[in-house]
């Protein structure tokens, strides 16, 4: 409950690694609640938080850093 807690500063962050990190973790904990009631709560939590980042993204195709670029990747799978 803490780490799941600490995730609504994601809210307001914009930059690649904590997302990055985040990536990870919501991935692994999709696939441990998997045919679980749980499951579907963790993607509408995870929609939740990543719905800011994804309303500020430039979807545009532009020149941009390999960072942003990543960012913008982290965003698109996250809000599938």
């Amino acid at each position: 409950a803490v780490a799941l807690d600490l995730s609504t500063y994601l809210n307001v962050e914009s930059d690649f690694v904590p997302w990055e990190a985040a990536t990870s973790v919501f991935s692994t904990l999709s696939e441990r609640l998997t045919n679980t009631p749980a499951h579907g709560y963790l993607e509408k939590y995870v929609q939740s938080l990543v719905e800011p980042l994804y309303k500020k993204q430039s979807w545009e195709k532009t020149s941009m850093s390999v960072i942003n670029g990543l960012l913008r990747a982290r965003v698109l799978s996250l809000s599938t």
